[in-house]
């Protein structure tokens, strides 16, 4: 399995130290680097399964997404045009507040992939905290409306702890537009 960070690389011993912490795995794993990417070898399939469709790993509020490895991902790195982030909503009205009400706001953002503890055993009701996969295109509304039956209309606030760096010249995660090398400057 492969590791990428979508922007800066982060130290390996950090990396390391913070999986050790969050993969709860029954064997040994080896892990290698080279300047962009993070390998992983696993003596167990079942380590590897869970590691591999658990949820999205953040290390220094910074996404490290886990794929499987293959020839294309290390040439194709810079064509994800996906990626997890988690999004803070609030003022959720108590009747939305179930799994399809949560999964119902959320979708408007993106692709609901999980949710948080206390979102989840819902112990915290002031704000719902979900991973969201977002697509490149996303534009990270800061409020979301809703009809709730007759004429109210509820608003729901969005926050973004972390945004991935987007570029709206070539489509792609990464590294903002000012930054872009396909871009065409003025003289």
């Amino acid at each position: 399995m492969v590791g990428i960070f979508i922007d800066k690389r982060l130290p390996f011993p950090l990396v390391k130290r913070i999986l050790e912490k969050t993969w709860k795995t029954t064997a040994s794993y080896e892990i290698s680097t080279d300047d962009d990417l993070f390998y992983f070898k696993f003596s167990n399939d079942e380590d590897r399964k869970t590691v591999l469709e658990g949820e999205p790993i953040f290390v220094a509020d910074r996404i490290f997404m886990i794929r499987q490895w293959s020839e294309e991902l290390e040439y194709q790195r810079s064509l994800i045009n996906t990626i997890p982030i988690w999004v803070k909503f609030s003022a959720v009205p108590k009747q939305l507040w179930t799994r399809r009400g949560i999964s119902m706001i959320a979708s408007r953002i993106g692709k609901p992939l999980s949710w948080d503890v206390a979102t989840k055993n819902r112990q915290r009701l002031n704000f719902a905290r979900v991973c969201v996969e977002v697509n490149v295109q996303c534009k990270y509304p800061k409020s979301l409306r809703f009809k709730l039956g007759g004429d109210r209309i509820a608003t729901v606030g969005v926050e973004y702890p972390w945004t991935p760096p987007t570029c709206t010249v070539c489509k792609r995660f990464g590294h903002n537009t000012n930054k872009c090398p396909n871009r065409v400057n003025s003289v």
